[in-house]
């Protein structure tokens, strides 16, 4: 199953209402051009169409010096509402989170020493995709709804599939 045409957000202006708010909050705030260096990709829910009001737009990067990365990302959107910016290892691999808002969503900005496309969020994003691809049009509401009561969106993929474990690898284990 082709999954390229994520790799560039125009596709998201031919989306629900959603996406093609994402679109132009994405354009219009400048954060691809500003990030291109670093191979931005928009994963999470927004690009599957199961995000929730208030959701946030998860943009994930590759970055060989992440201490800079930090730095960067301080001079690039440090003056947005409720910016901050940690450094944290996730699954062993040293990572860069930088978070703000703009009006239309919260943003976060993922950046590991890992290709995009390497990285566990990106990962999740494609299952999902093809989960979704695989089923009736219900199947994503339902993932909705389980979302909007409190699960996680890899809990509501594994709920309605009767995978169990841990949501996070069953669903990379998981087989169309």
């Amino acid at each position: 199953m082709d999954v390229s045409f994520f790799e560039d957000i125009k596709y998201l202006a031919m989306g629900n209402s959603r996406q093609q708010s994402a679109y132009s909050c994405l354009t219009k705030n400048r954060i691809f051009d500003r990030l291109s260096e670093y191979s931005p990709r928009l994963a999470g829910t927004v690009p599957l169409g199961v995000d929730l009001p208030g959701s946030d737009l998860d943009v994930l990067c590759k970055c060989d010096d992440l201490e800079n990365f930090g730095q960067w990302l301080q001079i690039c959107f440090g003056n947005r509402r409720d910016f901050r910016v940690k450094h944290k290892v996730l699954a062993d691999t040293p990572s860069v989170i930088g978070r703000f808002e703009t009006p239309e969503f919260p943003i976060e900005i993922f950046a590991q020493n890992l290709c995009v496309q390497e990285q566990l969020a990106w990962k999740h994003m494609i299952a999902e995709y093809r989960i979704l691809k695989s089923r009736p049009q219900a199947f994503r509401a339902k993932i909705v709804r389980l979302k909007s009561m409190g699960d996680t969106t890899e809990e509501a993929f594994c709920r309605l599939l009767g995978l169990e474990g841990n949501p996070y690898e069953a669903l990379l284990d998981y087989r169309v």
